[in-house]
């Protein structure tokens, strides 16, 4: 099998596993663990099978890809996992699409190959342009925010450091109707002192908390009359980030790293 036909059979096998894990995302968060090990398991023995392809690579170029790779994908997402901000699935299928494109060969597969003296490690690109959707989405969320929303962002005890990254990450639901939303996490604490409800807002939330914990935790101050149905409560969506690699992975196969390559050459000019 020549260089690029293994290419596009490891390209082929990474569409159908985040395609797959994606609509299990969007409709459960969850990804079965023997799918994810699998995903894994396949993207070495790929890895393994791509070695003689890799031979036209000096030892040095193979160390630096090795270590962009390693710190880009697999340690940056597991310090992230700690930080309990993205899932263990995250970290396993991030290492995976690592694992099949260690390194530049994939780029002979992409639509638009901007020709450079030195390609960017794949895995670079694929995650800027997941994060790229999520920074796209918050100036939207900042507008909606102050539109319909600014008199309960002016009421928040908080800085304005802390309000501006409340303004872009949260959205504002009626206690009433966010007993029926799927998916929304509180960024806010509810503390009862002296019989008074106290609320504290925050910034995060623990990835591996299930949703329905924040729901049951409105839904009995409801029942107890500390909060009433249309009072709005901080919520924020707990966006599926293995949809967003599917996105981004389908986007670097059309450009590659052309963006990147782009603004850096804004950046120094």
């Amino acid at each position: 099998m020549n260089c690029q036909a293994l290419e596009y059979v490891k390209v082929s096998i990474a569409f159908f596993f985040l395609t797959y894990f994606s609509i299990l995302d969007l409709r459960t968060r969850s990804v079965p663990s023997r799918l994810m090990w699998l995903f894994l398991a396949v993207s070495l023995i790929l890895m393994a099978a791509s070695i003689p392809n890799y031979a036209t690579y000096s030892a040095s170029e193979a160390v630096f890809y090795a270590v962009i790779n390693a710190s880009l994908g697999p340690m940056l997402l597991y310090a992230l996992f700690k930080a309990r901000l993205i899932g263990d699935a995250d970290v396993v299928i991030i290492s995976s699409l690592t694992l099949l494109h260690p390194l530049p060969n994939i780029y002979d597969c992409v639509l638009i190959n901007i020709s450079a003296p030195l390609k960017f490690p794949p895995i670079l690109p694929i995650i800027l342009y997941a994060n790229l959707m999520v920074i796209l989405y918050l100036p939207v969320n900042i507008v909606v925010n102050l539109v319909k929303y600014r008199e309960f962002y002016k009421s928040i005890k908080a800085s304005l450091w802390k309000k501006a990254m409340l303004l872009a990450e949260s959205r504002p639901v009626e206690a009433g109707k966010y007993l029926s939303m799927k998916h929304r996490y509180l960024l806010e604490d509810y503390k009862l002192t002296d019989g008074m409800l106290v609320r504290e807002v925050k910034l995060s939330f623990n990835i591996l908390e299930d949703y329905t914990t924040h729901r049951d935790v409105v839904e009995k101050l409801l029942n107890e009359g500390f909060l009433k149905p249309r009072d709005l409560v901080l919520t924020t969506y707990g966006i599926p980030f293995i949809v967003l690699l599917l996105f981004s992975y389908t986007v670097f196969l059309i450009i590659g790293d052309a963006l990147m390559l782009i603004l850096l050459l804004r950046l120094f000019h």
